[in-house]
């Protein structure tokens, strides 16, 4: 009988320390996480989407927010260029982040513009205003109205985005991540 409940007490035992070290695999979205990123081939100084994927039913509205990921230099001012499916979305309202616009003293000048297919975000610091960001950063949320059932991504275009320093000097970027949007 007691030999019995050991084999019981062995098996419940066995049983619960192999059910107990599952080990989970986490999908984390931490559009700013340079680990992450150097893991995807994303090194900084790069620009980022976040999230990186969005579900969104047809009609309703969405939100990309755009990030500066770890400049290795003082900045001025970036052009972000950001492509997108105009016939599956189509983008509403850009407004800036806190990153170029924390400190409440000084104003930068924030554009856009937005054409069939491609947004231009424009974000800098004029003349001698000697003003400048040094970090990692939220630069603009980006609001979009799904339009058809569909899967398509929203990229940077890594060529023609760039980040320029007071000096006027333009620091390639080494990374961009871009979005996917499920609409349903």
């Amino acid at each position: 009988m007691k030999s019995q409940k050991s084999i019981y007490l062995f098996i419940f035992l066995t049983l619960l320390i192999s059910q107990s070290c599952e080990t989970f695999e986490l999908e984390l979205d931490n559009p700013i996480d340079t680990i992450a990123n150097e893991e995807a081939d994303i090194f900084p100084p790069a620009l980022t989407l976040y999230p990186l994927t969005i579900e969104a039913s047809v009609n309703e509205q969405f939100t990309v927010s755009l990030f500066i990921v770890k400049p290795d230099t003082a900045l001025a001012g970036i052009h972000a260029r950001l492509y997108y499916d105009v016939s599956n979305m189509v983008p509403d309202t850009i407004t800036p982040g806190i990153l170029f616009t924390n400190d409440g003293v000084v104003t930068p000048l924030f554009t856009n513009d937005i054409s069939e297919g491609q947004i231009d975000i424009n974000v800098f610091y004029l003349g001698d205003q000697f003003s400048y960001v040094d970090q990692t950063g939220h630069v603009a949320d980006i609001y979009f109205s799904a339009l058809t059932v569909s899967t398509s991504d929203i990229t940077i275009d890594s060529t023609e985005s760039e980040l320029v320093t007071p000096a006027d000097q333009v620091i390639p970027l080494k990374g961009v991540r871009g979005s996917t949007v499920i609409i349903q």
